[in-house]
């Protein structure tokens, strides 16, 4: 919730974890990754020594995702809508 009180005020960050995409839109890390691996969310892969590897999206990709991929009825404020 923190996230998208952040988002939604304007103090956005550059780059947004996979926790913080799945809590924008109410759905798991485990999807956000489905989506990156399957080409629709681009993203930045982080290597971790024996781990599996973490990703960071840029605010700018995940907006781009959510006008392609969700509804405007759905979907999160992440920029504030100019009027």
């Amino acid at each position: 919730m923190a996230e998208r009180q952040a988002i939604m005020t304007g103090s956005v960050p550059v780059w947004l974890s996979t926790r913080q995409c799945g809590s924008l839109i109410g759905m798991t890390t485990e999807f956000i990754r489905g989506e990156i691996r399957d080409g629709r969310l681009p993203a930045c892969k982080l290597a971790r020594d024996g781990k599996r590897p973490a990703y960071r999206v840029r605010v700018e990709d995940f907006d781009t995702y959510l006008d392609r991929y969700w509804s405007r009825a759905t979907r999160p404020a992440t920029r504030q809508q100019s009027h």
